[in-house]
């Protein structure tokens, strides 16, 4: 299969994204257990942060819905992962709130979870910057 510009430049632009998220979610755990904290007292801000995943995700199913046997689905899979990560925190703000603030008390979750985004991104860095194969 033929990899397009886009898949290239989504790939670059996620896998870099989810590099530094990660490696700030492991190495600054407590600062964004406090930062959960706070986000989850907030309805206003809790509507606030919906919006920009329902964008973000929205935009990369809108221009880049493949769905093939090929390591570019990752992109599609994160593109619908976000933009339906918004929608839930638009219309269940409630119990992402409840959740959060019990998940912010927990240090394991943010750990686990920038090491995966971390190695996602570097996945997604490899394929998209070497432009040949990478892992598999």
């Amino acid at each position: 299969m033929r990899v397009d510009a886009l898949s290239f430049y989504l790939a670059k632009l996620l896998g870099v994204v989810l590099v530094i998220i990660g490696i700030a979610l492991f190495s600054k755990t407590k600062h964004f257990q406090d930062t959960v904290k706070e986000v989850s007292k907030s309805d206003a801000f809790m509507t606030l942060i919906s919006f920009l995943p329902l964008v973000a995700g929205t935009a990369i199913i809108i221009s880049h819905n493949i769905w093939v046997k090929h390591w570019i689905v990752l992109i599609t899979i994160i593109g619908w992962f976000i933009f339906l990560t918004g929608v839930i925190r638009l219309f269940f703000y409630k119990e992402c709130m409840t959740y959060m603030a019990k998940m912010a008390n927990q240090k394991n979750p943010f750990v686990y979870s920038g090491i995966f985004l971390f190695l996602v991104g570097a996945y997604l860095c490899g394929k998209s910057f070497f432009m040949h194969k990478f892992f598999f």
